[in-house]
């Protein structure tokens, strides 16, 4: 993958050795600086290429989207195909075909010889015609396309054009579903829909002959790369063998370890294989039935009927068991590796003692069941320091078995703090007078915030919670996944419901693990029981410090009307996001 170094001194590609029969001059083989910026400008285009893609993708109903994903000739999955869930995958993802294109681009720019003997690379008259097209562009021959920040002001200009094409259609579609309310007959109504999706279909068409206008070279460009890719897709199998397709040959190469002395675990594989299947499925559906045409590739726009049969054409080719396919080999491969993963060594052994009192792994770390049961007692010990501090030594009355929750309580809002009959919404104003009061470290001087010792008292509250996301973590029994801990609600927000609960004179909180949703459509929710130590500064934080926090954030920041309800929160501001597993604790 071309870096910012190489953009500017060029890339080594391989070292001459003595004795070698590859080359005759001995001499390294480089990729120029010049070349290099091209071929990242390139992996750019690639994005812009994906972004498409999955413009499309969203705009295909679920039915299609059940086709996409078999891999059964005559059979439609049961669930659709969807977008990986986190950016970070979608990026990794991605980037793996932008390797493989920068892969492509370099063994383009060698000599044929050198191309076909020591990287083992034979391209196809037709794919060397497609390269070439691309290579040799005359966008190139305008000065801001060797540059980064000329493609990625592209890619945002034309990100920008797609929401805002998208948001109109939902805000008609929005305006037709009400004077559809009021029409009268099915058959004006029938007739009305059909002017009013052959509207759609117009401005859809519009807006893309707009953005090809503002800059035609670059559409006609993205265009061939689009074509590129597909090209090698839908590359024939020669001879029964698979390995044939550069696809496939570079899938192998993904299987070295990083100083290519070894080979990856099945484990860490399968995901590469899992990466390009994912590309591969929505490159295949652009290829089938994209949203918009390819007028240099010849590739229409998906018809308003017959798309099934459309897509099936596609998928008997190229993305079913039994078709001779990159795509076909990459499924099989990443279905024995997985079961080939089941029966691997596990990445990592943990070894007991003979008493069985400390346990290692290898000789990196050994922890004893002494020291490991301490864990816990110095969190409580520095949580309850901590929450007497922001408390300032008040100790209010706390009769947990007193408190009345309603689980069932979905209410926007809504948490045993506001129940009517607690009383508790406003009992934060007695640690607000305490803090105003205080003699020592006040919040408040001459009449106003003292703007020091606020920021101090936020820090304090900082480190109360990341010392509380420890307590729950390992004191409520069956510890939760980070993910599922870290964005528990404090209370009912939207449709999300709030995450922590009394009980039978016990704080509880839930987690509900949206991973095993994926997969069987069921949330798994856990209820965990706190001890009562922990369960009391819980409560305290939630009645006491978190509403007086939220109420010097409004106060010292006047933009804000209200605070985050995530426990777990970066910043004040209420679209603020909850930690993620990698927080610096």
């Amino acid at each position: 993958m071309p870096s910012s170094l190489s953009s500017v001194r060029g890339l080594v590609l391989s070292r001459a050795r003595s004795g070698t029969t590859y080359t005759t001059s001995g001499e390294d083989l480089i990729s120029s600086a010049g070349d290099e910026q091209k071929t990242a400008a390139i992996l750019v285009a690639v994005d812009m290429v994906m972004d498409r893609c999955e413009q499309t993708a969203r705009t295909t109903s679920r039915n299609l989207l059940c086709w996409l994903r078999s891999v059964r000739p005559h059979g439609c999955y049961a669930k659709p195909f969807t977008f990986v869930s986190k950016a970070a995958s979608r990026t990794k993802y991605i980037r793996l075909l932008k390797r493989f294109i920068a892969m492509v681009f370099h063994a383009f720019c060698l000599p044929t010889d050198v191309c076909r003997r020591r990287a083992g690379i034979r391209f196809k008259r037709s794919q060397i015609k497609a390269i070439a097209a691309i290579w040799n562009d005359c966008i190139w021959d305008q000065r801001g396309p060797t540059t980064l920040n000329f493609w990625k002001s592209a890619r945002a200009h034309a990100i920008a054009k797609y929401q805002a094409s998208w948001n109109e259609r939902a805000e008609n579609s929005e305006d037709i579903s009400e004077s559809d309310e009021s029409a009268n007959g099915d058959e004006d109504h029938r007739c009305d829909s059909d002017e009013e999706e052959e509207e759609e279909d117009r401005e859809e068409a519009k807006t893309a002959a707009n953005l090809s206008k503002e800059n035609p070279d670059l559409a006609e460009m993205l265009e061939r790369l689009f074509g590129l890719v597909m090209a090698f897709s839908t590359e024939e199998v020669v001879d029964g063998r698979p390995a044939s397709t550069l696809l496939v040959y570079f899938s192998g190469i993904l299987g070295f370890t990083t100083d290519s002395t070894g080979f990856l675990p099945a484990r860490s594989y399968t995901s590469n294989l899992a990466a390009l299947i994912y590309t591969q499925r929505l490159l295949f559906l652009e290829y089938a039935l994209p949203a918009r045409a390819y007028l240099s590739l010849g590739i229409t726009q998906r018809p308003r009927t017959g798309q099934v049969a459309r897509l099936q054409d596609v998928r008997q080719k190229y993305t079913v068991l039994g078709s001779q396919s990159p795509f076909e080999e990459l499924f099989s491969l990443l279905a024995y590796g997985k079961a080939i993963a089941s029966s691997e060594t596990p990445p990592f052994l943990l070894r007991w003692s003979d008493d069985g009192q400390s346990v290692s792994h290898g000789d990196l770390l050994t922890i004893s069941m002494g020291s490991f049961r301490q864990l816990p007692q110095a969190l409580l010990g520095e949580a309850s320091r901590l929450c007497a501090e922001l408390m300032y030594d008040w100790q209010p009355p706390l009769d947990l078995t007193s408190i009345k929750d309603d689980l069932t309580n979905t209410t926007h809002g809504f948490s045993f703090v506001t129940h009517p009959r607690n009383g508790l919404v406003d009992a934060y104003l007695k640690l607000s007078l305490k803090a105003c009061t205080s003699l020592s470290n006040p919040l408040s001087r001459k009449g106003s915030w003292d703007r020091k010792a606020v920021f101090a008292y936020w820090k304090k509250e900082e480190a109360l919670r990341e010392v509380l996301a420890g307590l729950l973590m390992m004191t409520g029994g069956g510890q939760p996944r980070g993910p599922d801990l870290l964005h528990i609600l404090l209370r009912n927000c939207g449709t999300a419901e709030r995450g922590l609960y009394v009980y039978n004179g016990f704080v509880i909180y839930l987690t509900r693990s949206h991973k095993a949703k994926r997969s069987t459509n069921r949330e798994f929710v856990v209820a965990r029981f706190l001890p009562i130590q922990v369960g009391h500064i819980v409560y305290k934080y939630l009645v006491y410090i978190r509403p007086f926090v939220d109420m010097l954030a409004r106060e010292q920041y006047p933009y804000i009307r209200e605070c985050s309800w995530y426990m777990f929160r970066y910043r004040f501001e209420p679209d603020s996001s909850p930690y993620c597993t990698n927080y610096h604790w």
